[in-house]
């Protein structure tokens, strides 16, 4: 049996907790809510779905997966680097009310989904490939997309195997660097999702696929990249208990020093008496969290460690604003980012990929303390309680849906993978939201 086709056996065999899919359908239906509101997500809108010619069910697909993906909320596998929701919950919540899909359905097509893209991530080593160039994400939006799908779909494990060999046809990691103005990063994402759901059609449609591309070296011919199919095949580490959800709208590089400074600053550091704040991170993503491109940019403001801590000091509740304004301006804010310096610590480098650590040394005054951060809070070892969870729906959902119809989305939410009223309910709540 080829391995796309003992991947597909698999992902279909494997149930997920109705705990951890609930979850995952709020918390990526809010950053869909969230990042459908910012300003870069109406020029997407007036582009994907506002003129006469752009409509389509893949249309719709391209910009929810892109706004999604752009709100920094979304959750996160990091022994795969990908965000496997802000794919596969802007597909089902799109396609299956368009297919009519039932909450048993619904249930099947996120669990299959998101058990692909950790897999195949995994399988490329997504952590490490990342600081090279290519974005494990982009790289498997059509795979994610073509395998949720095709469960929409109905389709069996041939049909999935079929689907997810046609979305690898598509794949493409490369986004390139971040550019100034619109730049094309979300677009891509999405694409690259519309094109998986197009797959899933083409499958059910008829069309064939070859199955045999993960046999052979297909992926290091074609794409420069190394796979490793005994990981792909391995059940370790791809469970949605594995996933960590974001407490902040930031770059996952880098919460565990955020979450280490707000301890600092919740046991009564003053900000104004800091003298130097030094964040040591694995050697990974130091370049990429010391924001050596500047905080001018949105994409700057979500991946400077800097400027989250200065927020945390000053601003604290714009760490969840997920467009992202520019504070930087401030003067304490300035004055603080000054302050604080990225290293390379290499004793974190062993811990990395399984966890994205920090261990920040701040002296204020008399006070030189350390506080290392392993599992920061969101991550599988530290989950956000009940409370913090729903205080996160409600600061994303309530500011576009309103307080009261934010809570009764939480409600139908809670409900929709077990109860089709509610799910209906759900997805019109959503999708009304945003007009898609």
């Amino acid at each position: 049996m080829a391995v796309v086709q003992q991947i597909a056996e698999k992902i279909l065999a494997e149930r997920a907790s109705p705990q951890f899919l609930t979850r995952s359908l709020l918390d990526i239906a809010a950053a869909m809510l969230a990042g459908g509101a910012t300003s870069e997500a109406a020029k997407l809108r007036a582009h994907l779905v506002d003129d006469a010619w752009s409509a389509s069910v893949p249309d719709r697909v391209a910009l929810a997966v892109a706004t999604t993906r752009l709100s920094e909320v979304d959750d996160i596998h990091l022994t795969s680097c990908t965000t496997p929701g802000s794919i596969v919950v802007p597909v089902a919540l799109i396609a299956g009310a368009q297919l009519g899909a039932s909450p048993e359905v619904m249930s099947r097509a996120i669990a299959a989904g998101y058990r692909i893209i950790m897999r195949l991530g995994r399988a490329v080593d997504g952590p490490r490939i990342l600081y090279r160039g290519v974005w494990p994400t982009y790289l498997l939006a059509p795979v994610g997309a073509a395998v949720t799908a095709s469960v929409l779909f109905g389709g069996n494990g041939a049909d999935v195997a079929k689907a997810m060999a046609l979305g690898l046809n598509q794949i493409s990691g490369g986004a390139g660097g971040h550019v100034a103005g619109l730049g094309p990063r979300w677009w891509l994402v999405g694409q690259a999702a519309a094109a998986g759901v197009r797959a899933a059609r083409a499958i059910a449609d008829g069309f064939a696929a070859d199955v045999s591309l993960l046999d052979g070296d297909w992926l290091q011919r074609v794409h420069g990249l190394a796979f490793d199919r005994d990981v792909a095949l391995s059940d370790a580490d791809v469970d949605m208990g594995a996933l960590s959800l974001k407490p902040i709208c930031a770059a996952k590089q880098t919460i565990a020093a955020v979450d280490g400074f707000r301890q600092f600053l919740a046991e009564g550091v003053d900000p104004t008496a800091i003298e130097s704040v030094r964040i040591g991170v694995p050697k990974d993503y130091v370049a990429m969290i010391g924001s050596g491109g500047g905080v001018a940019s949105r994409m700057g403001r979500m991946t400077s460690v800097a400027y989250q801590c200065a927020l945390a000091a000053y601003e604290p509740a714009l760490l969840t604003d997920v467009e992202r304004v520019d504070r930087s301006q401030d003067p304490r804010i300035a004055a603080l980012m000054t302050k604080i310096s990225v290293e390379h610590d290499s004793a974190l480098d062993a811990v990395f990929p399984r966890r994205w650590p920090a261990r920040v040394h701040l002296r204020a005054g008399a006070t030189a303390r350390t506080i290392e951060v392993v599992e920061a809070l969101g991550d599988p070892g530290r989950p956000l309680e009940n409370e913090a969870f729903q205080r996160k729906f409600m600061a994303l959902a309530a500011p576009i849906a309103g307080k009261e119809g934010a809570e009764r989305l939480f409600a139908a939410g809670e409900r929709a993978l077990s109860d089709a009223a509610a799910l209906r309910g759900f997805q019109a709540g959503i999708l009304t939201h945003r007009p898609l």
